[in-house]
């Protein structure tokens, strides 16, 4: 049971004088120190994390959990990557990145044009479009919103999938009528 701070402030966080990321710095600096290792492919969503235990021993991913979660430890687990575009990376290489990022800009583009040339957007599509840039900006922090089966990326991906649709009409029409 953990203890309540002296003074009695329970929502301020303690240990952030000398890094305000949390850690975030060093993990990411852990899993991008990698990239030799990560190459085209990856190395893998589900088996990444025993592979850099074994072979990579003294990075801070690794050395934190094994110093202060013995149990996860053992089970072959280290630090997650707290972001989720380095997930992708780490999990299916340059390669794969490299089609999230090609992805995620032609379907800015294409909503950009939509909001553009649309004199009124729907409720649906602002609110299913909210949710896409709360997800997209929170998957900066955490490794959520890709590989992982939970509520929150259900909905990121419905949404996404409803602002796609909507968007579609910014298409010429060589390719929104699938000619």
């Amino acid at each position: 049971v953990e203890e309540l701070p002296e003074d009695g402030n329970i929502l301020e966080r303690q240990g952030l004088e000398d890094d305000f990321s949390n850690d975030r710095f060093k993990i990411w600096s852990d899993y991008l120190s990698l990239s030799p290792e990560i190459g085209l492919l990856g190395l893998s969503p589900g088996n990444y994390m025993p592979y850099i235990q074994e072979n990579f021993p003294n990075l801070f991913i690794v050395e934190y959990v094994r110093e202060n979660f013995p149990g996860k430890f053992e089970s072959g687990t280290i630090y997650h990557v707290h972001n989720g575009y380095l997930m992708v990376l780490v999990s299916t290489g340059f390669l794969g990145l490299g089609l999230l990022l090609a992805y995620l800009v032609l379907a800015t583009l294409q909503v950009g044009r939509y909001i553009f040339r649309t004199r009124s957007l729907s409720k649906s599509f602002v609110f299913s479009l909210a949710i896409v840039l709360a997800g997209g900006i929170s998957a900066l922090f955490d490794k959520g919103l890709f590989f992982m089966n939970n509520t929150p990326t259900l909905l990121f991906w419905m949404a996404a999938g409803i602002v796609m649709v909507q968007s579609a009409d910014s298409l010429p029409a060589k390719y929104s009528e699938g000619a």
